[in-house]
């Protein structure tokens, strides 16, 4: 059995509920255990702690994402704006990046969720609570029986568990979320319907109306959202872990096959057949790949645009990435620095620290890509490691303190 790596616990439980938050206000008293419709509930409206109406807030504050989790020497969690400057204090055990304007927090041991003014969408009552996809975040709750009961919160607010969530359950994208049962996967929708039956080795999520899948065989296709296949189960798994996961992104999907990468379309069309040695997926047109043991990027046609130079390098966000470089005497790798989409180096080339013995800073969990012009990362200054947000140049914007 594998297990899907991330933000969710792996238990069991045997009945459907609707669950009431507080810091939500409930404008029906519904006891029913029937599984809530995510896309269609009830019009409840999130409220603040002390019960507020959300009509108090900001629209612009719910779908705020561009402020950025830090950590002070205490162990405590708040946020800041791109300018360093501190926005949330410091009050929480842990605290997620924002995605569609709320943050999963942690608070006295228990988590929930805020929006970017601080105020709770839903006050912290919950064991875990995942970031927010597609319109709903996972929410997993201990019944106290040493079992967890998983399910997901909508954007009015209501939670709901189901059962057929607690084991394994990917995050909804493009309306369907992967789950398994009796060692199967398979795909729910959002109100809680089987669209897809478990059948499958392992399954990832939908991105561009496709769906990566792993049949008996332990080959790789691709489904639609009716479950057929419509690319033939003929290339491996993108790793012998499956932690890797696959999908098309900007119109390809790299696929591999005798232990070589390649690109193909939605028809199942070979588009890129250069083989490579790694690839990454597609993003602003570009994608790393790996070529003679070194790292560089290509365009959609191919195109070798970045010559293979990086030990290692990321995929583009907002117009940078991270690359590992070379010592040009040595041939031993260095750090990492930032880059430009002409490959050239915006930062110093050894500002981001590499853990010694093999690991790599991106790894770490606290890491990030590039958004509102900085990144979360960890560098060596003056031999001292120090946990930082820096800009596309290397100059460090926040640091812990």
């Amino acid at each position: 059995m594998f297990l899907i790596v991330g933000c969710s616990v792996n238990n069991s439980a045997n009945n459907n509920e609707i669950k009431k938050t507080p810091g939500v206000e409930n404008s029906q008293n519904n006891n029913s255990t029937q599984v809530p419709d995510l896309e269609n509930s009830s019009n409840n409206k999130a409220q603040t702690p002390d019960l507020e109406s959300s009509s108090n807030y900001d629209k612009e504050l719910q779908t705020n994402d561009t402020l950025f989790p830090v950590k002070n020497l205490n162990d405590k969690w708040g946020y800041i704006d791109k300018r360093g400057n501190l926005k949330i204090d410091y009050i929480y055990e842990s605290a997620d990046f924002f995605s569609d304007g709320k943050a999963s927090v942690c608070k006295d041991g228990k988590y929930g969720y805020i929006f970017s003014d601080g105020k709770y969408f839903i006050e912290p009552q919950y064991d875990l609570c995942c970031s927010f996809s597609d319109g709903a975040g996972r929410v997993v709750v201990n019944d106290g029986m040493n079992s967890f009961k998983h399910g997901f919160v909508n954007e009015n607010g209501e939670v709901f568990l189901n059962e057929i969530y607690n084991n394994n359950t990917g995050d909804f994208h493009e309306g369907l979320a992967y789950f398994e049962k009796d060692g199967k996967f398979g795909y729910v929708d959002k109100k809680g319907n089987i669209v897809i039956k478990p059948q499958f080795q392992f399954a990832f999520d939908f991105s561009e109306g496709l769906a990566m899948v792993i049949n008996d065989e332990y080959k790789c296709g691709f489904i639609n959202k009716e479950g057929k296949v419509v690319i033939d189960f003929k290339y491996d798994p993108l790793d012998i872990n499956f932690v890797e996961k696959g999908g098309f992104r900007e119109g390809l999907a790299r696929v591999r096959e005798n232990n070589e990468y390649k690109f193909i379309n939605s028809n199942g069309e070979t588009v890129i057949d250069a083989l490579f040695e790694r690839a990454l997926d597609f993003s602003e047109d570009l994608a790393p790949v790996r070529k003679d043991g070194k790292w560089g990027y290509i365009n959609k046609r191919g195109e070798m645009i970045i010559t293979p130079q990086f030990a290692y390098c990321t995929e583009f966000n907002n117009g940078y990435a991270f690359a590992k470089s070379y010592d040009n005497n040595t041939d031993e790798s260095m750090g990492y620095g930032v880059i430009n989409k002409r490959g050239e180096f915006t930062s110093s080339k050894n500002i981001i620290y590499d853990i010694p013995g093999g690991g790599w800073t991106f790894n770490m969990g606290w890491t990030s890509v590039f958004k509102e012009g900085i990144a979360r990362a960890v560098v060596l200054d003056n031999n001292t490691t120090k946990y930082v947000y820096i800009d596309i140049s290397g100059k460090i914007v926040w640091e812990m303190k």
